[in-house]
């Protein structure tokens, strides 16, 4: 949970219905979640939420998804009732370190498919693990073009935003890989290119974020390379941009990218 970043509850239409019942699950402290894995490794158990679990006793669904690779489809497998059970999978399993393939495969006579959101990550995934073949496929993920577009039409008010600039968006999190876009941002400040780099995202994850200061501070590109914090509209900023960098290490098809692409701007 990203504590500075702007949530899209808000923007859920009114015809699809939220229920937090892991409300309180990021308030366990990591110390005793790290016991839990350790002992679900040690004894090959699956432990659930008893909040999750009471949720979904006694409801029949049209269909269950499973959507963290991170996670076993355990708990859809056993404690959910539906017509069709699918694995969703957004990032590529085959470049991940932290993904065990066997696991997410662990259920397939009872899972209905495996759901990818690029083809190129669901090629990975079957070579990896040819077990999907034959109940893996592609879905896109939607967006709004409209909206996009409308809110790429305000007006941006800082100077910081001066053109001709690169954008990032996305959380510092370990698979954008920021401290790789320093690099690239170094490459370029080598070369005299007369060019920023900005990028747009929680900065709430303390270890990569004082690691990629310290490369800024090392190569002095404090007013080449900026972190900008969390905006909750970066198509503004994305109009604006002579292209959206995307060097993440296995994230599939970021959305970040179809929506560079409503907007006509080159992506990397």
């Amino acid at each position: 949970v990203y504590q500075d970043a702007t949530s899209l509850i808000g923007s859920i239409p009114d015809w699809i219905r939220v229920y937090d019942v892991l409300s309180d699950a990021t308030k366990v402290d990591l110390a005793k979640k790290y016991l839990e894995k350790v002992y679900r490794r040690l004894f090959h158990v699956e432990t659930y939420s008893k909040a999750a679990a009471d949720f979904v006793k006694g409801k029949f669904y049209d269909a269950a998804f499973s959507f963290g690779e991170w996670l076993s489809p355990a708990f859809v497998v056993k404690k959910v009732k539906a017509k069709r059970k699918y694995v969703w999978i957004h990032i590529d399993i085959d470049k991940a370190n932290f993904v065990n393939c066997k696991e997410l495969v662990k259920y397939d006579n009872e899972i209905t498919g495996y759901v990818f959101a690029s083809k190129n990550s669901m090629e990975g995934a079957i070579k990896c693990c040819p077990k999907m073949k034959g109940k893996a496929m592609v879905v896109h993920n939607f967006l709004d073009h409209e909206e996009i577009i409308r809110k790429s039409e305000e007006k941006i008010s800082s100077e910081k935003w001066k053109k001709p600039y690169l954008l990032s968006v996305g959380n510092l999190r370990v698979e954008k890989n920021y401290p790789r876009q320093v690099e690239v941002m170094k490459y370029l400040h080598e070369r005299k290119i007369p060019i920023k780099w900005l990028c747009i995202g929680s900065t709430v994850n303390e270890a990569i974020y004082r690691m990629v200061k310290e490369k800024i501070s090392k190569y002095s590109l404090e007013n080449d390379f900026i972190l900008c914090g969390v905006d909750e509209n970066p198509y503004k900023y994305m109009k604006g941009a002579e292209a959206v960098m995307v060097l993440s290490d296995y994230e599939s098809w970021s959305l970040v990218i179809t929506e560079a692409q409503i907007l006509g701007i080159p992506v990397i």
